[in-house]
């Protein structure tokens, strides 16, 4: 596939993983659980694994984009709970927007991978 860093999909998750991370850090109060760990790490998980899957085979690249999907899903849920728990305010509504936009350019990007390498 090439340099990651090229794919807007990777580009704007990186950069919503960043958002996230500045956000947490900001909020000094404590989440309950673990929540804001696990919010930062399904959200950089998105990016990560489309770096990782970049220069593997075109089969094992949309597997990694399928976790990365799952991932972004992961996050999906977890900022809906702590909207829900009124740890995040309307901030929450674009984080959820990027997500969408996130996930329909992986799948996207997954069914191009899919069709034009061979890829299962």
């Amino acid at each position: 596939m090439g340099d990651y860093r090229k794919l807007i999909v990777w580009q704007r998750s990186h950069t919503l993983s960043v958002a996230i991370y500045r956000l947490l850090q900001a909020h000094r109060a404590p989440w309950p659980g673990k929540l804001s760990d696990q919010l930062a790490a399904a959200t950089h998980s998105i990016g990560v694994n489309i770096a990782e899957g970049s220069n593997q085979s075109p089969a094992q690249f949309a597997r990694y984009l399928s976790i990365s999907l799952g991932s972004a899903d992961e996050a999906w849920a977890h900022v809906l709970l702590a909207r829900e728990l009124d740890l995040l305010d309307e901030s929450a509504n674009g984080m959820l927007d990027e997500l969408r936009e996130i996930r329909a350019m992986l799948f996207a990007l997954r069914a191009k991978v899919r069709k034009d390498k061979g890829g299962v």
